[in-house]
């Protein structure tokens, strides 16, 4: 491609050598040199793992769909879900908002390795709904699918011991935390000053 001309020089001024940039403006032939940042290890760590994580929940998220199937054999857990309309409505529900997040968090990944703002944003919408999404699944498995299994363990009239629930609200919380670590992890990174001032360009301004 053909580099335009040089701007004409001024009476009495030196010509000096301006680097070949996009900083650099051929039209008002401005030499002041705009000296890019290094890129924030943040954009380029959570870039990867979003294509990672995102890939992960898109294809595996609606395996557990199959055990839906009349024909296939149901786990304890699938078949208290089985039994119930509401909860087949719900856990189908979550598992293809999960499969549309997890092709967010892709799209995001893509976004900050370009270095482009919208990729901040979808990582942060991807963060923000995940981890609502964990916190509806805590709630709904404590007070609508445990209490169901139980019922079908324990004769009618008998109360769930102690332990079994205790165990049950650990577990639900335990398993909560797992899933929500990555989530809050990139909504902190990515929304970090240095990550919002290489984002915006800021620098540019400086």
């Amino acid at each position: 491609m053909k580099q335009p001309p040089p701007p004409p020089e001024l009476p009495g001024e030196q010509s000096v050598p301006v680097p070949a940039r996009p900083d650099y403006d051929f039209r008002t032939g401005s030499k002041e040199t705009i000296y890019k940042p290094q890129r924030p290890g943040a954009i380029t760590f959570f870039g990867v793992m979003n294509l990672i994580v995102g890939l992960c929940y898109s294809v595996c998220s609606p395996i557990p769909l199959v055990q839906l199937l009349p024909t296939v054999e149901k786990t304890d857990f699938m078949a208290v879900i089985a039994d119930s309309t509401i909860l087949t409505v719900y856990f189908v529900t979550t598992i293809a908002i999960q499969a549309f997040l997890g092709l967010m968090l892709i799209v995001g990944g893509i976004g900050l390795l370009c270095e482009q703002k919208w990729g901040q944003t979808l990582s942060s919408f991807y963060a923000t709904f995940m981890i609502l999404l964990i916190i509806v699944q805590i709630i709904v498995n404590l007070t609508g699918i445990f209490p169901t299994m139980m019922s079908a363990y324990i004769p009618e009239g008998y109360e769930i011991p102690a332990t079994i629930e205790s165990g049950a609200v650990f577990g639900a919380l335990c398993s909560g935390c797992c899933a929500a670590w990555y989530p809050a992890l990139l909504f902190k990174f990515v929304n970090s000053s240095q990550v919002e001032v290489y984002l915006d360009k800021a620098y540019l301004t400086v």
